[in-house]
């Protein structure tokens, strides 16, 4: 989550996780597995970015990632990716994972869809959308896919939290400060 305005939760995940133009429900389930139905009509893509913005209402209280707006990390900065990893055996199992990683590239410039730099943060099927974050918990990016490579590990790929600044409607929607 990246923002709240009273009861109403704002979530900023990949596009590709939420674009499924026939899909009429959505649901989200929150760090206490509690299901929340989605506002499909919420559903936003952030221009040319493969990032989208949501929105559900809760009564209880759930605290908001903030973006880092401060210059980029850069090459061998320590990050870590958290995310619920979908269980291809069990699909209503999911995992909850923490891991850590750094950053290993820096896409100047962004690969098409906004990725914007390179991760080794470990990744599994279902973490598309999943915060990237640093030492001090602060998003400074999303994972949004990988980069098969010739290493045994594919690489991930992020969407710096940077770009969210780049779109006054999204400063706006997420009440995140301009400055």
């Amino acid at each position: 989550m990246i923002g709240q305005r009273g009861n109403t939760y704002s979530v900023l995940t990949c596009n590709h996780v939420v674009d499924h133009g026939d899909s009429t429900e959505y649901s989200v389930t929150t760090g206490d597995y509690q299901n929340h139905d989605v506002n499909v009509s919420s559903i936003e893509a952030i221009n040319d970015l493969n990032l989208a913005i949501f929105s559900f209402r809760s009564e209880i209280f759930y605290p908001a990632i903030r973006p880092k707006r401060s210059s980029f990390p850069s090459v061998g900065f320590g990050v870590f990716l958290s995310g619920y990893a979908i269980s291809l055996t069990e699909p209503q199992d999911s995992n909850f994972r923490f891991t850590p990683g750094s950053i290993v590239g820096l896409l100047d410039p962004p690969y098409p869809g906004g990725y914007g730099f390179v991760h080794t943060a470990s990744s599994a099927q279902g973490m598309g959308g999943s915060p990237v974050v640093d030492s001090s918990g602060d998003l400074i990016g999303i994972h949004c896919g990988v980069e098969r490579t010739e290493s045994p590990s594919p690489l991930g790929l992020a969407i710096p939290a940077q770009a969210l600044f780049e779109d006054t409607d999204v400063i706006e929607r997420l009440g995140l400060d301009s400055s």
